[in-house]
């Protein structure tokens, strides 16, 4: 089935074409706070199947044509509620709900290559962690509830993978060596130099580069609960859950510089004072941080 919908003029564009009383057709992305208002609605409580028939049945009709539907976290809890007539999902239009969950109660669903998405590689984090600190768990995908019939060999996909987890940031560096000792002081005999002033002592070795951050672990893939008509059409649906990937941990600090040569003995009337000392070797680089754990592959329910 399809909603046949006629275009009109309009002076300007808008977000929403509305081409009947109570069809409305998006054609640009959007988020659910574009829509037409009095969709984000639940039936009574004890309402009966012929009752939320009714309610269902004076909602708008809904088009996305090759849009992307952005469903966005509520002000109030975590799932945003959406009551519709019919909802089309024409060239490939898509629902994302990311780690928001949606509850879609609608009289029928029509797919043109239709799907609803949790996380995608775009929604990576853009950079790894803060030096010394561990990356971010991934999201979840949240839950997906279809209450619906499915329209007669129509094919919905979808799709609830979790968030990658964000890399670990770079060990912290390791500190700076000791200062070497000082030389022994010159000396002289009474008429000449005895002995000059002592050389520096070498400064001691950097400390060792901090580990790098865990890598955080990827968020777990989201949950699909078919209720009414649609649990009978599980054929009907492409489901796959993946958990988003854990991430590399971060790359080891670099060693901390070597210390500073000592200061070199003093001089005497005759003496000349001694050289500073050689400084210190640079440390040796941290270990690279462990990476995240794997997110959960989600799971679909029927009934």
């Amino acid at each position: 089935m399809t909603i046949a919908l006629i275009a009109v003029a309009s002076a300007a564009p808008t977000k929403a074409e509305q081409v009947g009383p109570n069809d409305y057709l998006f054609k640009g992305n959007i988020k659910d706070t574009d829509l037409p208002p009095g969709l984000s609605k639940r039936p009574p409580p004890g309402s009966s199947a012929e009752q939320v028939d009714e309610i269902l049945k004076a909602q708008p009709n809904i088009v996305l044509d090759g849009a992307t539907l952005e469903i966005t976290a509520p002000a109030a809890g975590s799932t945003r509620t959406l009551m519709i007539n019919t909802l089309e999902l024409r060239n490939g239009a898509a629902i994302r709900l990311r780690g928001t969950s949606l509850e879609l109660d609608a009289h029928l669903l029509v797919s043109d290559g239709g799907k609803f998405e949790g996380f995608s590689n775009a929604d990576d984090f853009p950079a790894v962690a803060p030096d010394g600190q561990a990356g971010m768990t991934g999201l979840s995908a949240g839950t997906l509830v279809l209450e619906t019939a499915i329209n007669r060999n129509d094919l919905v996909y979808v799709s609830l993978g979790g968030q990658n987890g964000q890399p670990g940031g770079k060990g912290l560096r390791g500190t700076q060596g000791a200062k070497g000792p000082r030389g022994d002081n010159g000396a002289d005999h009474l008429f000449d130099c005895a002995r000059g002033g002592g050389s520096g002592g070498t400064g001691s070795r950097g400390g060792t580069g901090g580990t790098g951050g865990r890598g955080g672990s990827g968020g777990n893939g989201g949950k699909l609960i078919l209720r009414g008509q649609v649990a009978a059409q599980r054929s009907q649906i492409t489901f796959t859950a993946p958990g988003g990937h854990g991430a590399k941990g971060g790359l080891g600090g670099s060693g901390g510089p070597g210390g500073p040569g000592g200061d070199g003995g003093g001089g005497t009337t005759y003496c000349r004072g001694g050289a500073a000392g050689n400084p210190g070797v640079e440390g040796p680089s941290g270990e690279e941080g462990p990476n995240g754990e794997e997110g959960e592959r989600g799971s679909i329910f029927a009934g």
